[in-house]
């Protein structure tokens, strides 16, 4: 799922218009959010005499921690991109004219350079095609009574129509099957409650099941975070 978060609307037509060249799944969210999102698309306006305006870049890279989401910022002043640049703020391109097509350009670029290095589990279900970012998912459920998994990211519920063994095998290293009902993304894991044999993603999303061979290797995990 890639998040386009703008603060201009008059950008959706534009963006949806993009998008129909692509097959990937996306929202298209109002500006400011509140909460780091992965695989994000910022389209913000900037304006050089305002300081609220680098304030919303701070924002997004300080505030949020978010470094891997895209800036592509808006501008009717032409003499800003060095001084941006030497801000260190990551900014993937700063568009001053010719607006579609410069979006054009860097959405194609984003997507096949950038957000194509990513993971993807790929399937399809019931006529439609899947492709959900592994980083997007917190854990992968087993429903043993409709033979499918369910696979939970903060957003959505996604179901496939595999076993859990075999939906292991399609992951990467940051996954663990953590019992015989669940796989867990490490990456997503917020802290463990031996007591009460928890794992915690936020303050929504939890697991209430960790077999007793996979507890050692959960805190050792959490342990050794850097």
């Amino acid at each position: 799922m890639i998040n386009f978060i703008i603060e201009d609307l008059s950008l959706k037509e534009i963006i949806d218009k993009i998008m129909m060249n692509y097959n990937y799944r996306y929202n298209i969210k109002e500006y400011p959010i509140e909460t780091n999102t992965t695989n994000s698309i910022y389209l913000i306006n900037y304006n050089p005499n305002e300081i609220l305006s680098l304030s919303k870049i701070r924002h997004i890279r300080y505030d949020l921690k978010d470094w891997s989401s895209i800036i592509i910022l808006f501008t009717k002043n032409k003499k800003i991109k060095n001084d941006l640049y030497d801000k260190k703020y990551l900014i993937l391109d700063i568009i001053n004219s010719n607006i579609e097509l410069n979006l054009k350009e860097d959405i194609n670029l984003i997507l096949n350079n950038i957000f194509s290095s990513n993971k993807y589990l790929n399937y399809s279900y019931k006529n439609i095609y899947y492709n959900i970012p592994l980083q997007d998912i917190y854990y992968i459920e087993n429903d043993s009574a409709n033979k499918r998994c369910l696979i939970k990211t903060f957003e959505d519920t996604f179901y496939m129509p595999e076993s859990i063994s075999k939906i292991l095998n399609q992951l990467d290293k940051n996954f663990i099957k953590c019992s015989r009902s669940y796989i867990i993304n490490l990456k997503k894991v917020r802290y463990f409650s031996i007591k009460n044999n928890i794992i915690y993603f936020n303050k929504e999303i939890k697991v209430y099941e960790v077999s007793r061979n996979k507890k050692k290797e959960l805190i050792n995990f959490l342990r050794n975070i850097d």
